[in-house]
């Protein structure tokens, strides 16, 4: 893997960037990561080809490496998620003629996978995961058959063969864009996505999970001004998420609550980038602060959050990439202070690429 030397940067006291590490020598797009361990993180991509690959990052310091990527599928993907179970083990699920979802074995820095399975044979656009159990992963998705309806399953995958429960719709409104889909604990998750179906306003859903069965709640709308695209979505507690989304041209970040079982109430906006964003995403740090990426004017941009009840503040922007076009980028912490970074870089051929940061 090759190395692009940029200068570490130190901004607002907040952040310390290491040097940009390259995973993918080639075009590299829809980039999902998750924590394997404190020092190792999963990166699912698709590469210039259509194949989608996932790769192994280590994280020593500020320092990040790549293992060798390794094929999961030759088809066409329209997006992909993967989630970590495990230090040892993940489920990439995405989205090809039908929806897909493989077992991922890491061995050091080896991903192998263990058989495809189609969870539905309908086709479907956006797609999005986050880990119930070590062995249970609620998915949400765009049924693109099925009128772009919302949908949600849970997959189960003790070993390496997946298995589905019943598939719930969640809105029948059509969807469109990025999907985000997060459990807050073992049996409570919530989805958040644009609602075409509603003049495209930013929606969320919570849902409560026994075994492999979905019971929904009801649709609520998060902002009324509409137009809510680039969904991002990271659970704070076992009853808070943090939410961010672009509406035309502005950045806009809420807590939203779920109370009783499944309903779900949105705290007060914060508007914290201007411009026409792309790619973002959120991660938890502790109950309290969340860090935020976005790109805008082909810039890299890093935030960082601070949540007091249901109120939510943020830092300037800080730079991590000045020639980014994330159009599917994440990140994800690792430890308390450590995390990292996996994105396009516009600025380099599209290749893929990721960089560590410390908090303080």
């Amino acid at each position: 893997m090759s190395f692009l030397m940029r200068p570490s940067r130190f901004a607002a006291n907040l952040m310390t960037f290491g040097a940009e590490d390259v995973f993918q020598a080639a075009a590299a797009a829809y980039i999902s990561i998750d924590k394997l361990s404190a020092t190792k993180a999963i990166a699912a991509y698709k590469d210039a080809s259509g194949n989608g690959r996932c790769v192994i990052l280590t994280v020593d310091g500020l320092s990040i490496s790549a293992g060798d990527p390794v094929t999961f599928t030759t088809s066409a993907t329209k997006d992909i998620d993967v989630v970590a179970l495990s230090a040892t083990k993940a489920l990439v699920v995405y989205t090809g003629a039908d929806g897909f979802a493989r077992v991922v074995s890491i061995s050091g820095t080896t991903p192998s996978y263990g058989t495809a399975f189609s969870f539905t044979s309908n086709e479907i656009w956006a797609v999005a995961g986050s880990s119930l159990t070590s062995s249970t992963v609620i998915v949400g998705y765009t049924d693109k058959t099925d009128s772009e309806s919302f949908k949600a399953v849970v997959l189960s995958c003790p070993s390496t063969t997946v298995t589905a429960g019943s598939i719930v719709q969640l809105d029948a409104g059509a969807t469109g864009g990025d999907v985000g889909c997060v459990a807050l604990t073992s049996t409570l998750a919530m989805c958040f996505y644009k609602d075409e179906g509603n003049g495209s306003k930013a929606t969320a859903t919570a849902m409560t999970i026994s075994g492999t069965s979905i019971t929904n709640g009801t649709p609520v709308v998060v902002d009324t001004d509409g137009n809510g695209t680039q969904c991002g979505i990271t659970p704070l507690t076992a009853t808070k998420v943090v939410v961010a989304y672009n509406r035309g041209g502005d950045c806009r970040a809420r807590v939203l609550t779920v109370s009783g079982s499944t309903t779900v109430s949105a705290g007060a906006k914060l508007s914290y980038e201007t411009g026409t964003p792309a790619g973002q995403k959120l991660a938890r740090v502790n109950d309290t602060t969340v860090v935020a990426m976005a790109s805008t004017s082909n810039v890299g941009n890093t935030y960082v959050f601070t949540i007091s009840g249901t109120t939510v503040s943020s830092s300037d922007a800080i730079e991590y990439n000045d020639g980014a076009s994330v159009s599917k980028g994440d990140l994800i912490m690792l430890s308390a202070t450590v995390g990292t970074i996996a994105y396009t870089d516009g600025g380099n051929s599209n290749h893929g690429t990721s960089i560590a940061f410390e908090l303080g």
